[in-house]
């Protein structure tokens, strides 16, 4: 819990910085020693952390319809198609594949519970 609070408090006080050379400067060197998943962890933390919750409630929406209006697409198309139409920074790519991949899961497991609410796309997936 407490781990949490630091996190938090720690990327206000690099978002209060004016400068944005300096906060990239500042986030570079203090992930300078970090190994690969852990600056992707970190990242993940950054995100939920200044980004309102609700946007990426949205965002999840937003590919769930997606996948379920055509499950041939491939989260990297979603990934794609959400970075454009949110207008979302590119660095964000690898957070955003794995929630894509994690809803194509979902709708997947909700047509191999529910195939009769999914009846009109039989072709589209292979259950």
């Amino acid at each position: 819990m407490n781990q949490k609070k630091y996190v938090a408090t720690g990327i206000k006080l690099v978002k209060g910085l004016d400068d944005y050379s300096q906060q990239r400067l500042f986030m570079k060197t203090l992930t300078k020693g970090f190994c690969d998943k852990k600056r992707l962890q970190w990242l993940e933390w950054t995100c939920h952390t200044l980004y309102p919750e609700t946007r990426w409630m949205k965002i999840d929406r937003w590919m769930e319809g997606m996948f379920r209006s055509d499950m041939k697409r491939t989260p990297g198309m979603i990934v794609s198609m959400c970075v454009n139409y949110y207008h979302t920074n590119l660095k964000m790519y690898p957070f955003l594949m794995k929630m894509a991949r994690r809803v194509k899961c979902r709708v997947l497991m909700r047509m191999r519970m529910h195939p009769e609410g999914y009846a009109g796309q039989e072709d589209d997936w292979q259950g």
